[in-house]
């Protein structure tokens, strides 16, 4: 498990987090190399570019900046007794004001607390992580009576 994060100003230690997975760093590298590879050999009818180290040095340097791009724009999640924060937004689920499930292709949750601060989650990913799914459902559930919740949303809630 990754360190733990800080928790957004004036709230509880977190009790679950994620950090970013080095596995996703080392195969977006592993795949764009391959791509490469194939490319090259494609261009050049055959595996006799393999013998130039400058050619394996272009695209190693190329992918290797290109995972650190999408490493370092992954989200990473945290939560504590009554907050829940993905990257930099964050909301109080304990005041939470609007909560809506938008079901699609790409399921996604949007809370807005009320403060006004608003999070969109995407629902299949934060299934990946089972604590902070639970830490979350179970706010969630709490603060169901006191919103008014589509029935979509209210299934989704009280599954």
């Amino acid at each position: 498990m990754a360190r733990r994060p800080q928790p957004p100003p004036g709230q509880t230690a977190p009790l679950a987090w994620t950090g970013r997975d080095p596995r996703r760093l080392l195969s977006v590298f592993l795949g764009l190399m391959l791509l490469s590879a194939a490319l090259f050999s494609l261009a050049d009818g055959g595996l006799a570019w393999t013998a130039e180290p400058l050619l394996w040095l272009i695209p190693a340097v190329l992918s290797a900046l290109a995972a650190l791009v999408v490493w370092a724009r992954m989200p990473s999640m945290s939560a504590g007794a009554d907050w829940f924060r993905c990257g930099a937004s964050w909301v109080k689920t304990s005041r939470l004001a609007h909560v809506r499930l938008h079901a699609g292709s790409r399921p996604a949750l949007f809370l807005e607390d009320g403060a006004g601060r608003d999070l969109e989650l995407d629902v299949t990913g934060l299934s990946a992580h089972p604590e902070l799914n639970a830490l979350l459902l179970a706010s969630l559930r709490r603060a169901a009576a006191d919103l008014d919740l589509d029935s979509r949303t209210r299934d989704f809630l009280l599954r």
